[in-house]
């Protein structure tokens, strides 16, 4: 599991490295991450805050860029939603099709 995690990121980690124009609704996050950054409120009409919060946190520990911070935590988060989904899969089909899930 570890080393499908870790490919995984891999494979993430130069696309999250990538500098690349933030559109869409990622505008609207970043934003929000800026804004709970300086002490501002959380709250969006439609937009849930948590992935904002996470980088919010993150860039005022790290002082990295909103955009770098966002793009390295949806690297993380996409390489790691493999051991929730490997546990899901090897309960209802068994540990060879798990593994080929995650593979």
């Amino acid at each position: 599991m570890a080393v499908a995690v870790a490919a995984a990121f891999a494979l993430r980690l130069p696309l999250a490295l990538e500098p690349m124009c933030v559109t869409g609704d990622g505008v609207t996050y970043l934003r929000l991450a800026a804004q709970i950054a300086a002490g501002g409120s959380w709250f969006h009409p439609i937009f849930p805050p948590g992935y904002s919060i996470a980088v919010a946190a993150v860039h005022q520990l790290s002082g990295a860029s909103f955009e770098v911070v966002a793009r390295l935590l949806s690297a993380v988060a996409g390489s790691l939603v493999l051991v929730p989904a490997w546990l899901v899969w090897r309960t209802a089909l068994g540990r060879t099709a798990a593994a080929f899930g995650c593979a």
